[in-house]
Order: structure tokens, then C-alpha cells, then sequence
């Protein structure tokens, strides 16, 4: 079943995007090396941040629903292994970002880093890249 989603808007993109400059520094990672493992590893300050940011700007979006853009015959709770690579990120619409960031919260809720894992290997640096290049089409 298609959810209603509306755009990605410039100011949303606007959100996110300038983690990019962060994320891509030399030598970042995105973990705290002196964090002692309890139930999860805390994220940095500015993982933290982009990762509250990315919540509300992705809230309007249906986890599990399908998109226009999505490949056809695939099951909708394949979708976020789909767009696991930044390769598959180079192609993606706005809205498989933003439900790719929603479901990757929902790794973070469970303990498994995901924002962080995400970011160290490619997948988030190459979704805000794309978003640079969708913010031309966005509505203000």
C-alpha cells in the first residue's frame, strides 16, 4: 500500500545536509573510542544531533510503506537492505532517504549504532550528497 508522503522540502534538506561537511573530514568516526559498552555505545555530539534532526524531518514519512521509485516486486521490508550502499544512495529519491534515515533510527532505538555504522560506511554521506543533488527539485 502506497502512503501519501509529501516532498522532501528545500528547507528539510536544508536540515540535514551540512552534516555532510562533518561526516567527510579526514580521519572522522563517528564513535566515542573511550565509551565503556553498557547497553549501547553513545554517539558523539554531532551524530547525536544530526540524528534528532533527521527524526523530525523523516517523521511524515511510512516506514514500511512503498514509493514511487521503489523497485518493483520488492518487498517493502527489503527496501532498507535495497539502499544499504552508497551506490544504491547515487539513485535514491528524497523520500526512500528519508524512510531509509526512519528505519535507521529504528537500529539506534534497539542499541546497534546504526546512525553511526551508517555514516562510517558510506551510506548517510552519499544519501546527503544525493540530497544536494534533489534540492534543485525540491518545493521551498
Amino acid at each position: 500500500m502506497r502512503h501519501k508522503t509529501p516532498p522532501m522540502t528545500k528547507r528539510q534538506i536544508d536540515a540535514l545536509t551540512p552534516f555532510l561537511d562533518i561526516f567527510t573530514q579526514p580521519g572522522y568516526r563517528p564513535y566515542l573510542p573511550e565509551a565503556e559498552m553498557t547497553m549501547a555505545l553513545p554517539d558523539p555530539p554531532e551524530v547525536e544531533a544530526f540524528r534528532n534532526i533527521y527524526l523530525d524531518v523523516c517523521q511524515d514519512v511510512a516506514p514500511a510503506g512503498t514509493l514511487p521509485g521503489d523497485p518493483p516486486g520488492l518487498d517493502p521490508t527489503e527496501l532498507y537492505i535495497h539502499f544499504s550502499n552508497p551506490e544504491a544512495m547515487a539513485t535514491a529519491s528524497a523520500n526512500q532517504i528519508r524512510r531509509y534515515l526512519l528505519v535507521t533510527y529504528r537500529g539506534d532505538y534497539h542499541g546497534f549504532l546504526a546512525t553511526a555504522n551508517k555514516i562510517a560506511s558510506g551510506v548517510i554521506p552519499a544519501a546527503l550528497r544525493r540530497l544536494l543533488e534533489l534540492r534543485a527539485e525540491a518545493p521551498e
